[in-house]
């Protein structure tokens, strides 16, 4: 699934790549999605 987000970094030539994991409402921490989309904490925050 394109999302607004995708749409927006090809318009610019941004090379990205789409991950889809299980969403779980209640924990939307940067470093669960990481663990669940097998990529480093910093590249879904700056806390790290």
């Amino acid at each position: 699934m394109k999302t607004n987000g995708a749409r927006f970094l090809e318009s610019l030539g941004i090379p990205f790549e789409l991950r889809e994991y299980e969403v779980d409402p209640d924990d939307l921490a940067a470093t669960t999605v990481a663990k669940k989309s097998a990529c480093p904490p910093s590249r879904y925050s700056k806390l790290y």
